[in-house]
C-alpha cells in the first residue's frame, strides 16, 4: 500500500484498495476492509469514475450484509449497494460485477428468512447469465438456489440445482458452494455419510482459501450432517464452537443460528421416536447418559433463545422454523393447545413469505395433534 500511495495514481490506487478490502472483508477482517472499500469508493466519487464506485459498492454490499447487524438500515444500505454496483455493471458489460451485486441480496435474503425474494432475485440471476450467454451468473444463481431449497426441504430440487452449478462452474469458488448445498441436502436425505465427507471437503476449500463467508453458510449444516450420521457429541460441540467463533468474527446471527440448530438437536433427543444403534449410543455414551434427562429443557431453551432472536430481528422464516419445533417439542409431551397455539402463530407466518414447503411441513404437524 505504502508503494502504490506513493505513485500519485489515484485510480490504481482506487483498484488496489478495492481488491484488498474486498479480500479482507470475506476473511472476516472487515475492520481492515471496510475503511478501504469507503476509501476506494470516495476517490471513485472524486474522480468520477463508474468502474471504482461500483466496485467499491459492490464490496461494501458484502460487507454490510455479512457483518453489519441487519436492521433496517442495514438492509435498505445493502440494496442500494447492490442496486449501483448492478447498474454500473450493466453499463460498463462487466458481468461479473453485475453478477455479483446480484448474487449478494440473493444470499442475505435466504440468510434473513425471506426464501420468496432470495429466490426471485436467484432467478433473476440465472436469468442474466442467458442474455449474457455467460455461464458464471447461471451457476451463482443455481448454487444459491441449491442452498435456499436445501433449507426450506426441496431437498431433490436442491441437489439437482447443485449438480448443474458443478457441471457448468468454471470457478472453484463456485463449484465448491455448490458442492456444499448439495451436501446438505444429501445429509435430509438419508445419506449423511457422504454429506460429512463432502462438507468436510468444503469446510477445508473455504477455510484454506480464506472464504470465511463462505464457511457462516455451511459450517452449522457440517454439524447437523455429524449429528445426522451418529457423532452427536461431536455435532454439538462443534456447533456450539462455530457460533461463538463467527459472533467474534462479527456475524450478529451467530448465536440465534447455533441455538437453531442445537435445539433440533436435542429436540430429536427429547422426541426420541427412534433408538439410535448401538453403535451410536457406545460413540455418545456419556453425552448421552447426561444429556438425555435433559434433552427437552435444552432444547426449549435453544429454541426459545433463537425464537426470540429471529422475532426481533425480522427474520420470518426462521423464526416460523423455530416455532413449528417449539410445537413439535410440546406435541410431543403431549402438551397439545401449546403445540397447537405454536403452529397457529407460526402458519401466518410462513404463508406471509409464500413458503409452501415450510407451510406444508406444519399442516402435517398440525394434523398430527388430532386424535385418531
Amino acid at each position: 500500500l505504502p508503494i502504490v500511495e506513493r505513485l500519485g495514481d489515484k485510480p490504481r490506487l482506487a483498484r488496489f484498495l478495492f481488491e484488498t478490502g474486498y479480500a479482507h472483508v470475506f476473511s472476516a477482517q472487515h475492520d481492515i476492509g471496510k475503511p478501504m472499500l469507503e476509501r476506494a469508493l470516495a476517490i471513485g466519487e472524486e474522480n468520477d469514475d463508474p468502474e471504482i464506485i461500483g466496485y467499491a459498492s459492490m464490496g461494501l454490499m458484502w460487507h454490510y450484509q455479512a457483518w453489519e447487524p441487519a436492521t433496517p438500515e442495514t438492509r435498505e444500505t445493502v440494496l442500494r449497494l447492490s442496486d449501483t454496483g448492478f447498474r454500473i455493471g450493466e453499463e460498463l458489460r462487466d458481468v461479473w460485477l453485475a453478477s455479483k451485486s446480484l448474487l449478494g441480496p440473493t444470499i442475505y435474503y435466504n440468510a434473513l428468512g425471506f426464501p420468496d425474494e432470495s429466490r426471485r432475485r436467484a432467478l433473476r440471476l440465472m436469468e442474466y447469465g442467458r442474455t449474457t450467454n455467460d455461464p458464471r451468473p447461471r451457476a451463482m444463481g443455481l448454487w444459491a438456489m441449491s442452498i435456499l431449497n436445501g433449507v426450506y426441504g426441496a431437498y431433490g430440487e436442491a441437489i439437482a440445482n447443485a449438480e448443474e452449478a458443478i457441471a457448468i462452474g468454471l470457478s472453484p469458488v463456485d463449484r465448491t458452494m455448490a458442492l456444499g448445498g448439495k451436501a446438505a441436502a444429501l445429509a435430509m436425505t438419508g445419506q449423511p455419510d457422504e454429506a460429512v465427507r463432502m462438507l468436510a471437503e468444503v469446510n477445508t476449500k473455504l477455510r484454506d482459501g480464506g472464504l470465511m463467508i463462505g464457511v457462516t453458510l455451511f459450517d452449522f449444516n457440517y454439524g447437523a450432517a455429524l449429528a445426522m450420521n451418529g457423532d452427536i457429541a461431536q455435532a454439538v460441540r462443534w456447533i456450539d464452537e462455530c457460533g461463538r467463533l463467527f459472533a467474534e468474527w462479527g456475524y450478529a446471527a451467530s448465536p440465534a443460528m447455533a441455538d437453531l440448530y442445537l435445539g433440533g438437536i436435542y429436540l430429536q433427543m427429547a422426541i426420541g421416536a427412534e433408538k439410535p444403534p448401538l453403535s451410536v449410543v457406545r460413540r455418545n455414551l456419556w453425552f448421552l447418559l447426561r444429556s438425555v434427562p435433559v434433552a427437552g429443557a435444552k432444547a426449549r431453551h435453544h429454541l426459545e433463545r433463537a425464537a426470540a432472536f429471529f422475532e426481533d430481528a425480522d427474520m420470518p422464516a426462521l423464526h416460523a422454523w423455530v416455532l413449528l419445533d417449539l410445537g413439535r417439542l410440546d406435541a410431543a409431551k403431549r402438551r397439545r393447545d401449546r403445540a397447537r397455539a405454536y403452529f397457529e402463530e407460526a402458519r401466518p407466518i410462513a404463508e406471509s413469505i409464500r413458503e409452501p414447503a415450510l407451510v406444508e411441513r406444519i399442516d402435517q404437524a398440525m394434523a398430527a395433534l388430532e386424535p385418531g
